[in-house]
């Protein structure tokens, strides 16, 4: 099992770098090869595998060797050829094993010879017939698959001559292989004479026919009818193989009566969509659909489908990446290619606003046209921007469409052409070429002008002479864009002017050229010139030389490249009139010596005077001009400044240039680039002031931001840069969609006076499905149902929210705790005003943000809170980031809240929504239902710091007992009562201080940003090994590099809680 999935694994590997990237064919074929010898060697070396091939062996051991051909008994089956191939072989080796492989071989290979012919997507096609039919093929019908590999292999002469007559000559031999090909030779023919639509309909009312009139007895008495013409036994095999279970009757159901209807009204459509020009594949298409349906009603009808499966499969294929290659690139690349040429009557900005807003929501294809758009996002566009947006889509698509309706009615090289001259008459393109020529020509741009005037004439001579050669003979429209391709390539249209002082830079196999005054040869290396031609492929020399003789036609073996090469060799050496220099490399990469090709040492022999230089002797004293000396200077002074010695003549050379007034200003500017340190200067305060204003508005998680590293909060937030924005879906739009379903729902609850503790969670899955349909339904949502990938995430998100909300239910039941709000905000207008600080020099800082959940529990000694965040991923409080100014939020929050309502902080939490994962085994065993509703509790625990007090603990957990560890809170208590040293737990005391530190750091940051400090200081956890660089869309901006221009990180160490609250009130202390 594991060489079939291997081979799997192979062909998924190569089919993605050969057919779904941009990849150079080197060795494709190479590979194409290797695959089919693989698969040749796997199938024809099994061993006892496969139904049919134990039947053909036992077949095999009863037959005589070759000497004894005409004992052989024709009883045994109707199969002359294929006795012969075993009787042969049998010859040959006395083991089925050699009939497996010359079966395999053969099959494989003419399975290979008709993907090589019929597509370019070799290993997308290989992947399919390995997965599809190799097995079948190779394992169990190898009379058949023979039978197959053969006609298809006719099929392909058939497809281009169309001669019948040939086709049914060339198939003959395969009727004594197996007798089943007789049925599909015949149809083959058969359809031949038959027009396309007339079998459309007839194959249609066939098939919706045999849904009620297929009659099982009547067709065993046809058979037996036919036995007075069909060779002996043959009828006997077509009964048996029709009341067989694998090939005999069946009842159909109303699904398979569906499928027929579904696929009376599909065919003619793939027929369209798979933009098959070729009438005779599209007959056989209409067969293969034809026999699928009947297949429905009786399972022999698969031995005809076998026919045509691989056809089916190359069409598709070839039809995918055509359909993909032309609509993706119709339009989203060239549509802006082409409403950047100039020609389109909008402005350039306009017309970046449009690509901008089309990559963001992915728009291509019918989106363009279909209906105005109205995707907003969250408040990326206003209504007036989408509206001029859908104003120039109008101006765009109008034309198009106009084009579009006018090629479908006529499709004639002279209505094509004549449609195509009125859309650019419509389009003002002769006008708008005039008024280019006109500034070119006022500009002094002659030439250009020239081009531009010479390109219209140029493409209107081509209308005139398509329609004068092809005039009303029919086409479709890429048939006709591919004439005017070949036209315009043709006119000499975009080459670039020859002149006498051209660099041709090429292959030496490829290029053709003469009057050459000098040549550069370079790389000649042995071993690479020329080659070396260790492969000799497939076939060595002697199967080349013995195939070639038979007629077959092969590319050149080792023997014909060598000549081949020796010849290309000759050219370059030969082809320069006045200079020839040669050049070879003396190490590689790595530094390993290289050695010169044989060809310099020959060169040599004959030029005993030929003097040899290089580039990596010791450079000598030697100044040509004064450029080359420049260059040479700062390279040496760059040397001078990472510590190297240098020779005092440098020094000299520069005191030369500092006193050359026409070399001063540029050795300066190269100087600096010397000393080029990529540390930022800080902000002037004048440009702080218009950066932030005179109150610097800001929200915690901006000024963590900060500390994670002040450069990229100064990018961000100071100049505001931003990626370009595509159609994808990121944590936080996925977060926010959480968040605002768990908000909505907690309001849902409160409104229709639904009790937490009552609630069932059924009632909670029928109140979140209803949020999140709404909620999906509205336009700034969009993007959750743009595409089937997205809609596909969107229902595993659903699903997420539904479970995470019933455990948020399911905690808030054995708790004390009350929600008292959602989504508090801390804004001028809302629930809580901003957060104000006063740095230490007098400056305002105004905190805005959002607090997910705050619960409030009361006993005799006063309100106890507890602040909740919902996050998207896996997060706990490490005392370590707080201390780094990294971790501020929910401690900020809660001093906040506590000192305007005077309440007890009894927890910060996170409460993660992130899918549970699961393992189901347990030494073997399946775990038991009640075990993973446990584990799934456990999941949903919540993270964070709690108040060190049992009364708090108890009240956040009333059904924690002594010797368990809490389900919903970060506590487990000991069998003693007391709290287990794994609990996250703080004091009163504890909690003050990180109060205190945290609104001390907020000041400090604060005074940071307003002094304008931008430092390149990442922050490192040397304990994670966690850095911001990672994640960081700003890398390509700093170039931060540790030990270089002076950069390191801002180190977070690993310290412990004690010694990290000392140092806190220390620096609290320190502040006072």
């Amino acid at each position: 099992m594991l060489v079939y999935i291997s081979l799997f694994l192979f062909f998924v590997i190569l089919s993605l770098i050969y057919d779904f990237s941009s990849t150079q064919n080197k060795n494709k074929k190479n590979f194409f090869i290797l695959c089919c010898v693989i698969l040749s060697l796997v199938a024809g070396l099994r061993y006892r595998i496969g139904v049919d091939s134990m039947r053909y062996m036992e077949v095999f051991e009863k037959l005589p060797k070759l000497s004894d051909w005409l004992s052989v008994d024709f009883s045994i089956a109707n199969q002359p050829l294929w006795l012969l191939i075993n009787v042969v072989c049998k010859s040959i080796y006395d083991d089925f094993v050699l009939v497996q492989l010359v079966q395999a071989f053969a099959v494989n290979i003419l399975v290979f010879r008709f993907i090589y012919k019929t597509t370019t997507k070799y290993f997308l096609v290989i992947l399919a017939y390995y997965c599809i039919m190799w097995w079948n093929f190779n394992f169990e019908i190898m009379r058949e698959s023979l039978c197959v590999a053969i006609y298809l292999n006719i099929l392909l002469a058939y497809f281009t001559h169309k001669n019948i007559y040939k086709f049914l000559l060339f198939s003959i031999p395969i009727l004594f292989i197996h007798w089943f090909s007789f049925i599909v030779i015949i149809l083959t023919v058969v359809v031949h004479f038959i027009s396309l639509k007339r079998l459309i309909v007839f194959c249609t009312v066939v098939a919706l026919l045999s849904l009620f009139l297929f009659d099982a007895n009547g067709l065993f008495e046809y058979f037996l009818f036919l036995d007075l013409f069909l060779p002996d036994n043959m009828t006997e095999r077509s009964v048996f193989y029709l009341a067989s279970d694998d090939y005999g009757f069946i009842n159909i159901t109303i699904v398979g009566i569906i499928f027929i209807l579904l696929t009376q009204v599909l065919y003619p459509y793939l027929i369209v969509s798979l933009k098959e020009t070729n009438e005779e594949k599209c007959k056989l298409l209409v067969l293969y659909m034809f026999f699928i349906v009947l297949r429905l009603k009786l399972l022999i009808l698969s031995r005809i489908v076998n026919y045509w499966d691989l056809l089916l499969i190359v069409m598709v294929v070839n039809s995918f990446f055509m359909h993909k290659n032309t609509y993706r690139m119709l339009y989203i690349r060239c549509c802006f290619i082409y409403f950047k040429t100039g020609f389109v009557n909008i402005d350039r900005e306009e017309i970046f606003k449009l690509e901008n807003y089309c990559i963001r929501w992915g728009i291509k294809g019918n989106k363009w046209y279909r209906e105005d758009w109205n995707y907003l996002g969250k408040d990326e566009y206003t209504q007036e921007e989408l509206e001029r947006l859908n104003e120039l889509r109008r101006i765009i698509v109008k034309p198009i469409r106009n084009l579009q309706e006018k090629a479908k009615k006529d499709s004639t090289f002279l209505n094509l052409t004549k449609i195509l001259y009125e859309f650019l008459q419509e389009m003002k393109l002769e006008e708008t070429i005039r008024l280019k020529i006109n500034k070119l020509e006022e500009k002094g741009f002659i030439e250009l002008a020239n081009e531009y005037e010479t390109s219209f004439k140029v493409l209107i001579d081509l209308f005139d002479e398509i329609v004068l050669v092809f005039g009303e003979e029919n086409t479709n429209f890429d048939k006709y864009i591919n004439t005017l391709k070949i036209g315009l390539k043709n006119t000499g249209l975009g080459k670039i002017p020859a002149t006498q002082d051209e660099v041709i830079v090429g292959d030496v196999s490829r290029s053709r050229s003469h009057k050459v005054k000098a040549v550069f040869i370079i790389g000649i290396n042995d071993g690479e010139f020329p080659s070396i031609y260790k492969d000799e492929g497939f076939f060595n020399d002697k199967d080349r030389e013995y195939l070639k003789g038979q007629g077959f036609e092969l590319a050149n073996g080792s023997i014909e490249n060598l000549y081949e090469e020796n010849f290309n060799i000759y050219k370059a050496f030969t082809v320069a009139e006045e200079k020839l220099f040669l050049s070879y490399a003396s190490s590689d990469n790595e530094g390993r010596t290289l050695r010169p090709s044989i060809l310099i040492t020959k060169v040599k022999k004959i030029y005993p005077k030929l003097q040899e230089t290089s580039d990596i002797i010791i450079q000598e004293k030697e100044i040509i001009t004064k450029n080359n000396t420049f260059d040479n200077l700062i390279e040496k002074l760059n040397d001078y400044q990472e510590g190297k010695e240098i020779e005092d003549i440098w020094f000299d050379i520069l005191y030369y240039y500092e006193n050359d007034a026409l070399w001063r200003g540029r050795l300066l500017k190269s100087l600096e680039g010397i000393n080029y340190t990529n540390i930022p200067e800080k902000i002037r305060p004048e440009f702080v002031k218009k950066l932030y204003g005179e109150t610097l508005h800001t929200t915690i998680s901006r000024l963590e931001r900060y500390r994670s590293c002040p450069f990229s909060f100064y990018l961000e937030y100071g100049l505001k840069l931003k990626e370009k924005k595509s159609l994808k879906l990121d944590p936080i739009d996925t977060g926010s969609f959480m968040h605002e379903v768990i908000d909505t729902f907690f309001e849902e609850i409160a409104n229709n006076k639904i009790s937490i503790q009552e609630i069932e969670k059924a009632d909670i899955e029928k109140i979140v499905k209803k949020i999140v349909e709404e909620k999906l339904n509205l336009t700034s949502n969009y993007i959750f149902k743009s595409i089937p990938k997205f809609i596909m995430l969107t229902n595993r998100l659903c699903r997420l929210v539904t479970l995470s909300i019933i455990y948020i239910v399911q905690g808030l039941k054995n708790t004390d705790f009350e929600v008292v709000g959602n989504e508090i905000e801390f804004k001028n207008g809302k629930e809580y005003r901003p957060i104000e600080i006063i740095t230490k020099d007098g400056r305002k800082v105004e905190i805005t943000g959002k607090i997910d959940r705050i619960d409030l529990a009361k006993d005799e000694t006063g309100k106890y809170i507890r602040i909740i965040d919902y996050k998207s991923s896996a997060k706990d409080i490490n005392l370590n980031e707080v201390l780094a100014g990294l971790q501020l939020q929910l401690i900020t929050y809660l001093d906040a809240v506590c000192q305007e309502k005077d309440l007890i902080p009894a927890g910060i939490l996170y409460f993660g929504l992130v899918e549970p994962k699961i393992d189901k085994g347990k030494r073997g065993k399946d775990i038991t239902e009640e075990e993973l509703e446990q584990k799934i509790r456990e999941h949903f625990r919540m993270n964070g710091l709690v108040l060190a007090e049992m009364k708090a603990v108890n009240m956040m957990d009333n059904k924690l007992k002594d010797g368990e560890k809490s389900d919903i809170i970060p506590v487990k208590i000991k069998k003693d009562g007391t709290m287990d040293k794994t609990s996250k737990v703080v004091s009163r005391k504890e909690f003050e201080i990180l109060q205190k530190y945290v609104k001390k750091t907020l000041g400090e940051i604060s005074k940071e940003i307003l002094d304008g400090n931008i430092d390149i200081k990442p922050y490192y956890n040397v304990k994670t090994k966690k850095k911001p660089c990672e994640y960081c869309k700003y890398n390509s901006i700093c170039n931060f590099k540790k030990g270089f221009y002076g950069n390191d990180y801002n180190y977070i160490d690993n310290m412990e809680k004690e010694f990290i609250l000392e140092c806190m009130k220390g620096d609290i202390n320190e502040s006072k």
